[in-house]
């Protein structure tokens, strides 16, 4: 099923898509990175003003958690900088304002205990004395209402951090946060990824309990956090050598969405050229604008809760009962149970940030969902094929059987997007393993394959259009290839 190509944007509002293609196309990074990120910095600015009704009864949090694989030299760093851009100034600017106001604060907390100390004394000596404490008691209940607020630094962007120190986060003010690193070992390899107990009730929207020593346990309510990691491939396969199991067992793997794009190393050649910046702009005003919002919504007000339009409810329901139908025997999602659980509120998450961050305030409409149903088909696709090759599955080195394979998996993919089980040939040539891109190559053994009756050729429409006949897709069962 695995598409090696591109993330696919086609259903993208023309700004979104002219803010991923623009950065694309200036940094020369992979563009499932680009648009990874921007989907990260999405999730963080939206997941603090809204949730989703999936289905009447079934209303959760928009959160999304992102792991990017790259190697050194793949540009991550300049990634993170430019989309993160308004997160970053703003936690600068924030810093900065709350060390004024500890300042202030240290200053007033010395005033409020030299009075409250005057006011004790003077409590003791009236008692001492026999005498009406009244008016000393009024006083006392008046200062202790006006103690001063220790005061709240808002930060989203966190990396090296510990899961006490989460939680200390949390019990806060602020309750809308991100875990992100452009170089994620720091995160991996820190103290915050040990607790994959706390990362998975981050992203359901779970109450946290919080006990402390002779204190009344503390229910952490609300908190929202989006995870965002680019690491290399052996940071990803040192973690699953450790704690692989756990991360399996505990449901952490599935709710992530997983991607390792081909590298543009050695075609990113230097170009003498202005680039516009119209599209990042918007994406940078917007992004301010849902902070603000976001921290409006943390101290005085709930956050909406987006449902789908009727259309698109039943579009919704549809997608998630043909992902059900893939965990059968012999299905596209078999031997991922446990991701496709996840895949339907995944979809519904990003339509829902898709369709705030372009600013509708309505219900969810189908274009925001269909773009959130390719989107997440694409991340399923890189999950199986990351996720093979961890658990070890068979490799088989043979064009034709290695072109069976992704042809069987395209149409799978089709069949539970679109209930259609065919896909167009020339998707080989667009999409296909890299190898077989040549024309010459792969019309060869597309010939090959008709030849021996195990591809259907038809027109659809204007399209010629292949499918796998059944007999040859069961026979393929338990091969797999990593292009």
């Amino acid at each position: 099923m695995h598409d090696a190509g591109e993330i696919p944007v086609k259903e993208l509002s023309d700004y979104l898509r002219g803010t991923g293609d623009s950065l694309t196309d200036w940094i020369q990074a992979p563009q499932p990175s680009v648009y990874t990120a921007m989907f990260a910095a999405m999730s963080m600015a939206v997941q603090g003003c809204i949730d989703v009704r999936r289905m009447d009864g079934l209303e959760g949090p928009v959160n999304l958690y992102f792991v990017t694989e790259g190697e050194s030299g793949e540009r991550k760093s300049t990634i993170d900088k430019i989309v993160m851009e308004p997160f970053y100034k703003f936690d600068d600017e924030q810093r900065n304002i709350y060390l004024k106001k500890l300042d202030e604060y240290n200053q007033e907390k010395e005033l409020f205990s030299l009075r409250e100390k005057a006011l004790q004394s003077e409590f003791k000596s009236l008692v001492r004395k026999r005498e009406c404490t009244k008016e000393i008691e009024k006083e006392i209940f008046e200062l202790k209402k006006k103690k001063p607020e220790v005061p709240v630094q808002y930060k989203f962007l966190n990396s090296d951090i510990t899961p006490a120190a989460m939680k200390e986060c949390f019990s806060g003010k602020q309750k809308s946060f991100g875990l992100t690193a452009h170089e994620g070992g720091i995160v991996i390899d820190g103290q915050a990824i040990r607790d994959l107990y706390l990362l998975n009730m981050t992203w359901d929207g779970s109450t946290i309990s919080v006990k402390r020593k002779n204190e009344p346990e503390l229910l952490i309510k609300g908190v929202r956090l989006t995870l965002s990691l680019m690491i290399q491939k052996a940071v990803r396969k040192k973690f699953f050598s450790k704690n692989g199991a756990l991360a399996r067992g505990s449901g952490f793997v599935a709710r992530i969405l997983f991607c390792s794009p081909i590298s543009t190393q050695g075609s990113r050649l230097i170009q003498n050229r202005r680039v516009s910046k119209k599209y990042l702009n918007w994406f940078h005003n917007r992004i301010r604008e849902l902070i603000e919002e976001t921290i409006n919504k943390s101290e005085n007000e709930n956050r909406k809760c987006l449902g789908f339009t009727p259309e698109a409810q039943e579009l919704w329901i549809e997608t998630a009962n043909r992902i059900e139908s893939q965990l059968r025997e012999g299905g596209m999602l078999e031997d991922f149970k446990d991701y496709a659980s996840k895949m339907a509120d995944n979809i519904a998450r990003i339509a829902a940030i898709l369709h705030y961050f372009e600013g509708y305030m309505g219900d969810i409409s189908v274009q925001s969902l269909l773009a959130a149903i390719d989107i997440c088909i694409w991340f399923a696709d890189e999950h199986i094929r990351i996720f093979r090759e961890v658990n070890g599955m068979k490799i088989i080195p043979d064009y034709e059987r290695e072109l069976l394979c992704w042809i069987r998996n395209r149409c799978n993919a089709r069949q539970l997007k679109e209930g259609k089980n065919y896909i167009p040939k020339n998707d080989v040539l667009q999409r296909g393993p890299n190898k077989l891109r040549d024309k010459d190559v792969a019309n060869e053994i597309l010939n090959r394959l008709l030849e021996k009756n195990q591809i259907q050729e038809g027109i659809v429409g204007r399209t010629t259009c292949i499918r796998i006949f059944d007999e040859v897709e069961a026979a393929l069962d338990g091969l797999e290839f990593t292009y």
